[in-house]
């Protein structure tokens, strides 16, 4: 049986080196992989502290908790094509 799991990649090489180091490339090249291999991946070092990412989830959960049709009226016009 094969091992399952979402990848996590520090992307803290390309934040402080704007891409241009060989470790950056590696950063890279990381994200490259998980994304062919894998389709998604999470990152760490990214800068953003915890209470932000957790009013971020807070929003999106908020959302998603919402009805279809409660979705619909903050969805784009072109989406909500009336019959």
């Amino acid at each position: 049986m094969t091992k399952s799991y979402i990848p996590t990649i520090d992307i803290s090489s390309l934040i402080e080196n704007n891409f241009e180091t060989q470790s950056a490339f590696k950063t890279i090249k990381k994200i490259e992989k998980a994304c062919i291999n894998i389709g998604f991946f999470q990152i760490t070092g990214h800068g953003i502290n915890l209470k932000e990412i957790n009013k971020t989830c807070e929003v999106g959960n908020k959302f998603f908790n919402l009805s279809d049709n409660d979705k619909r009226k903050l969805s784009p016009k072109k989406w909500n094509k009336k019959k």
